[in-house]
């Protein structure tokens, strides 16, 4: 019976072009492989001196298997809780746990014992942060922190950097996933021999997560980071795609998309520091964007990120964020050394002037508080001007070679090294943008919207008594959404916002969310409909869709004709859009929807956007 069973599945399967495979055919992993290492990864000097210094139980099992092999979490929890008993300059937080019930640990590293964000604030220090394995399979960060952790609290090779800062790092942040390690993982990597999974226990990107904040991780880690607000965020990460020279890309926000005082920090003092130190020790390093040699006129551009993502996200709280993203054609253990190198540079940069980040982002949160009512223009989402700049895209030689299984061709990466000039567009203006109100005004009924409020930091007040002021309200119209799910939720693709002002009461018990706080930004990305990772973008709010109310048609046309009769502007109307519009007109129902929306009987609510932008003072 069960051979009868099986083969009617696997003939149904073969009638579908769609079904997945039923048996698996075994292959050895088959890792690709650059042609192209940067310089100083022949001798990854930062990786020896590390290791060398370190006693042998607080080696990885990265460094005890020459780079080849990775350990499990169950190592990395050891190694965190044991340089934490090694140094009274060391502490283990727990920020929570993970659906599977594995411990969420930060090992923060404080000089003066600043081991509260009230004592962090005191300090006059800037708080950095690292977190590794938000992609589990990308692993590579995991062991240069451990070790960067190791050489500033137990080797002490690194410890003058502490008179600078403190120092904290997310051991592993998707622990579900890494321990989902298999060899046959992220076909796209050259090592290690086994990885962990892309997404949580729940099939969640946690890069995605930073707005919607669905996956219980990203519920701990958003507690903990708006508590702690660290000045800066390092965010590791390993990226496929083409081979190039390039052992490492980074991205940070210095637009629009990040108040002026941190802009101006990162483009004039963070990142040239940084790029001149990766430098000199043998590393090629670029901006973070996509380019194609075989249109070399049409430039190397920068990607642009909206808050989903971790370094937007920290630029949207008035933080500055640097994203990693090593190669992942590129050794694991040049990768390895790539983290080590740019998270310790990173911090040699900052404690070249500490001063100046605490400023910027001082700044950064009084540029933020003083957009409230202002009436000045907030970028939501960006794009790209048209303004460029000389740059060398550092490539490789790319034939395209013959694929009889995939039935043409595809690209082999070969030697020389090639440099292709081209030009660099990193330079953004706002494609989405709004007037900054006074405050928003969200329904006490919407508690989905206060939760995610609240989880995300910003505050708001309830209140006691009706008030009143000038408020505008968005009606929707024409919601596209996703065919298919997205990070678990179909996201509305693109909504048509039509603004309406008026005079307003509040009623009591009205959240009144104030724009004259710091964390106005994130406000607006989540409250704002058309910002790209708002609630209602993201489907938190998907009944404002849904029509409740219905008519009969033998109802209606009466209503309809008595309307048509009564109103000769509104039938003028209606003629008009009959001549214009063949569907509408050959459509009974549309017709009769149509004055439906227009009577008194039209459904309450329904496409009102329920979120009121608001202004109490006088324009």
């Amino acid at each position: 019976m069960l051979r009868f069973a099986s083969a009617l599945a696997l003939m149904a399967c073969a009638l579908s072009s769609t079904c997945l495979a039923q048996t698996t055919y075994p292959v050895e992993p088959m890792r690709p492989v650059s042609v192209a290492e940067p310089p100083g990864a022949a001798a990854v000097r930062s990786l020896m001196e590390s290791t060398q210094a370190a006693l042998s139980s607080l080696l990885t099992t990265d460094e005890r298997s020459a780079y080849q092999q990775t350990g499990p979490y169950a190592e990395a929890e050891t190694l965190a809780r044991e340089i934490a008993k090694r140094s009274r300059y060391a502490k283990l937080i727990s920020i929570g746990r993970t659906p599977e019930g594995r411990e969420l640990l930060v090992l923060m590293a404080s000089k003066s014992r600043a081991f509260t964000p009230d004592l962090v604030r005191k300090s006059g220090k800037p708080l950095v942060f690292i977190q590794n394995a938000i992609h589990s399979g990308e692993v590579a960060g995991k062991p240069a922190s451990l070790m960067l952790m190791r050489d500033l609290l137990v080797s002490g090779r690194h410890a003058a950097l502490l008179e600078h800062m403190h120092v904290a790092t997310l051991v592993v942040f998707n622990i579900d996933g890494h321990e989902m390690a298999s060899r046959y993982l992220r076909v796209n990597q050259n090592g290690p021999l086994a990885m962990g999974f892309r997404a949580t226990a729940q099939r969640l990107n946690l890069n995605r997560e930073y707005v919607k904040a669905d996956a219980p991780e990203m519920q701990a880690w958003l507690r903990y980071y708006n508590a702690w607000l660290p000045h800066l965020m390092i965010d590791h990460h390993v990226t496929n795609g083409m081979d190039h020279q390039y052992d490492l890309t980074i991205d940070m926000a210095e637009n629009d998309d990040v108040a002026l005082p941190l802009a101006r920090w990162t483009r004039d003092r963070f990142l040239p520091g940084l790029y001149q130190r990766m430098e000199a020790d043998g590393h090629i390093m670029a901006p973070y964007g996509y380019f194609d040699p075989a249109h070399p006129e049409r430039g190397y551009r920068t990607q642009i990120f909206s808050p989903r993502f971790s370094q937007a996200y920290a630029a949207a709280r008035n933080r500055a964020g640097l994203l990693i993203e090593t190669h992942s054609l590129k050794s694991y253990r040049t990768r390895v050394w790539s983290h080590y190198d740019v998270t310790l540079h990173a911090l040699q940069t900052v404690a070249a002037d500490p001063a100046a980040l605490l400023s910027a982002v001082e700044l950064s949160d009084t540029a933020t508080r003083a957009l409230g009512g202002s009436d000045a223009s907030l970028l939501l989402e960006g794009k790209h001007t048209g303004q460029s700049e000389g740059f060398v895209f550092r490539g490789v030689t790319v034939e395209q070679a013959p694929a009889p299984i995939a039935g043409g061709t595809v690209p082999r990466y070969t030697l020389p090294r090639t440099e292709v000039p081209t030009k660099l567009f990193r330079f953004q203006e706002a494609a989405v943008a709004i007037r900054v109100p006074e405050a928003w005004a969200v329904p006490p009924a919407w508690t989905v919207v206060a939760e995610k409020l609240s989880l995300h930091g910003v505050p708001f007040e309830r209140l006691s008594e009706p008030r009143t002021g000038r408020c505008e309200r968005y009606r929707l119209s024409e919601p596209k959404f996703a065919n298919a799910p997205s990070e678990g939720r179909f996201p509305l693709n693109s909504v048509k916002t039509e603004v309406l002002e008026s005079p307003c009461t509040l009623p009591a018990g009205t959240l009144l969310v104030s724009s004259r706080h710091a964390s106005a930004r994130i406000a607006a990305h989540l409250l704002e409909p058309n910002a790209p990772d708002s609630l209602l973008r993201w489907g938190l709010l998907h009944s404002l869709f849904e029509r409740k109310e219905y008519f009969g048609a033998y109802v209606m046309e009466p209503i309809a004709q008595r309307m048509a009769a009564e109103h000769p502007q509104l039938n003028d109307e209606f003629q008009r859009l009959l001549k214009e519009d063949a569907a509408f007109a050959a459509s009974p129902r549309l017709r009769l929807e149509w004055f439906y929306n227009r009577s008194p009987y039209a459904e309450p609510g329904y496409l009102d956007y329920p979120i009121q932008r608001v202004w109490f003072t006088p324009r």
